[in-house]
């Protein structure tokens, strides 16, 4: 089943005195699916925020059509199921973090019992109980970030919208939202989010669409877009020197002491790197298989896009 589709969607700004045409958003395409992670990946400016805003109702596309659960993106049965956490959300500085938590669940006409319950839960899941009578202009970026997340997800939504859902965490607050994505798919919770963070967009989704200049230039599953083949193979080596190493058997990377990190293209020089090694009274202290990221192929569509520069 399709929890979102977008179809041939565009939309154009005007801006400034001369209202210039800014074509923010052009023909862009793409589904998530039920039970699915989806990574909406771009460098800055590239219309990921506008797309977003887009499905969520709050701007109107030029052209296309935006449909949740099989329902316009404006019906407010569909609005129901969903959770959106934008990029920069604004929060009520006086209110305590418990008592904006409990005003979002009340939008959604959620019982007070069962507010109770749920602020609880999404308190202690998050690991903000400690902040829950502060208010909220006292709070750190990241435990406002955490706060936002629980608003978003105090309606139990099925479908999660998510923009830049990484900004201003620690590394321990990224792998507790890491951690939490995951275990809401295997609730059965969609998930669509933006990222520029391209390890945890690898790390958790699915299916990755990746957007440049207002276009989609590329989607479909990581394994389809990654190539399983290895790229090269990271060799440490110590005791010898790096001006040693001719070209043709690897590239020094970094050279440390007695240790040099080496890049080493393909399987028939790795083995005339080691009959080197031990020939110049080396070690190999360690030899790692290096396959194609997610990174990697960004930065390749990216540059394709750009005509190779």
């Amino acid at each position: 089943m399709t929890v979102l589709e977008v179809g041939n969607v565009s939309k154009t700004f005007r801006l400034g005195i001369l209202r210039k045409k800014i074509e923010a958003v052009k023909d862009v395409s793409l589904k998530v699916l039920q039970n699915e992670i989806y990574g909406f990946i771009g460098p800055n400016g590239a219309g990921k925020t506008t797309t977003i805003k887009l499905i969520i109702g709050l701007i109107w596309q030029d052209s296309g059509d935006i449909k949740l659960f099989d329902m316009k993106n404006t019906d407010l049965e569909a609005k129901k199921r969903i959770g959106f956490l934008p990029e920069n959300p604004y929060f009520y500085d006086y209110l305590s973090l418990y008592e904006f938590l409990d005003l979002a669940a009340q939008l959604y006409d959620i019982p007070a019992h069962e507010r109770k319950e749920r602020i609880a839960y999404l308190l202690d899941k998050l690991h903000i109980s400690h902040w829950e009578h502060y208010s909220l202009r006292k709070l750190s970026r990241g435990t406002l970030q955490r706060t936002g997340l629980a608003q978003a997800l105090i309606n139990k939504p099925d479908l999660l919208i998510l923009d830049e859902p990484m900004a201003n965490l620690d590394p321990m607050g990224r792998r507790d939202v890491r951690d939490l994505m995951i275990e809401l798919k295997e609730q059965g919770t969609s998930i669509f989010f933006s990222s520029h963070i391209l390890s945890d967009a690898e790390m958790l989704c699915d299916r990755v669409g990746i957007i440049f200049e207002g276009k989609m230039i590329s989607e479909g599953k990581l394994s389809d877009l990654l190539k399983e083949t290895i790229e090269r193979f990271e060799v440490i080596v110590k005791g010898i020197s790096g001006s040693n190493i001719s070209n043709s058997l690897a590239s020094v990377v970094t050279e440390q002491e007695d240790s040099l990190l080496l890049y080493v293209n393909n399987e028939d020089a790795l083995d005339k790197l080691q009959q080197f090694v031990a020939q110049q009274k080396g070690r190999v202290m360690s030899i790692v298989p290096t396959k194609s990221t997610l990174e990697d192929y960004f930065i390749g569509k990216v540059k394709e896009q750009k005509g190779g520069k």
